[in-house]
């Protein structure tokens, strides 16, 4: 249905009476356990992993391990 060539394009009259279209009715409706299953862990992982990015994006490397200058006030201090 989606051929880079246009040439070689099904028509859209082609397309509605392609299986896929035409026999919608008979497409069970019912979700399988295992694909809901699938989708709440992926949604899960997509939520865990957008909190961690915006809690890591408001994170420096000051504020992680101070400046520069309390790193190096705390060496000299702990060697004296």
């Amino acid at each position: 249905m989606l051929a880079p060539n246009p040439k070689k394009r099904l028509t859209i009259q082609d397309v509605l009476a392609h299986p896929w279209m035409s026999d919608r009715e008979k497409v069970h409706r019912t979700h399988l356990p295992e694909t809901v299953e699938s989708l709440k862990v992926f949604n899960s992982k997509r939520k865990l992993k957008a909190a961690v990015q915006s809690i890591a994006g408001g994170i420096t490397a000051d504020s992680m391990f101070g400046t520069d200058t309390d790193i190096i006030f705390y060496y000299e201090k702990e060697t004296a």
